[in-house]
């Protein structure tokens, strides 16, 4: 083998190699993106989710319709014991109900500390978690009481630990999901989560 095709042979080697590695940094700065996006619409809806259930309110259906729509909602106590969940629904195909998340036992990086502090003034128990849904800056919101305003600066604020991460599904046919695991303060466990059928088909 002559020099020259030696050297042509490398030549090739290095520049297959580094597209590979372009392709994966690629790859790795889309996925962090698309995951941006759905933290995002996560991050938008937990605030009201969270004073539902810090209110005593179980995980139902009209909760998460009216605060976090097509997304899972799941809590359940320190012990595993699920004290309530709702289904996802997908958005594109008639609002079909989506398998859950495969969730683990327990969560990798979840600090189990019970938010310190005052509680905040949360929603009372003869009102429908449904009809404040936006109050604190979520889409649709116009706060129109005192006290509606009030709750809604409250619930800008953070509240217990929490992580991101990402799930299979418990079916072989439902999506994947990026979850968000955080501490309630009853010292429960919610898992707020959206599917990602449409980063998986980009």
């Amino acid at each position: 083998m002559s020099l020259r095709l030696r050297l042509l042979i490398a030549a090739g080697l290095v520049a297959f190699v580094a597209l590979l590695a372009a392709d994966a940094v690629t790859y790795d700065s889309l996925d962090s993106y698309l995951n941006g996006q759905v933290e995002s619409s996560i991050e938008q809806a937990r605030p009201m989710v969270e004073a539902c259930l810090d209110s005593g309110f179980k995980p139902n259906v009209r909760m998460v319709e009216d605060n976090a729509p097509g997304m899972f909602l799941e809590e359940r106590t320190r012990g595993g014991t699920v004290v309530g969940s709702v289904q996802a629904r997908s958005v594109s195909e008639g609002g079909a109900l989506l398998p859950p998340p495969k969730l683990p036992a327990t969560v990798p990086g979840l600090k189990l500390e019970t938010p310190s502090g005052s509680k905040l003034p949360l929603i009372d128990g003869d009102e429908d978690c449904g009809q404040l849904a936006g109050i604190g800056g979520l889409p649709g919101s116009s706060p129109t009481t005192s006290r509606g305003s009030a709750l809604g600066a409250n619930l800008k604020l953070p509240r217990g630990p929490y992580v991101y991460f990402t799930a299979g599904p418990s079916k072989d046919s439902g999506p994947s999901y990026r979850v968000r695991a955080s501490v309630l303060s009853n010292g429960n466990i919610m898992f707020l989560a959206s599917p990602l059928s449409a980063t998986e088909s980009t």
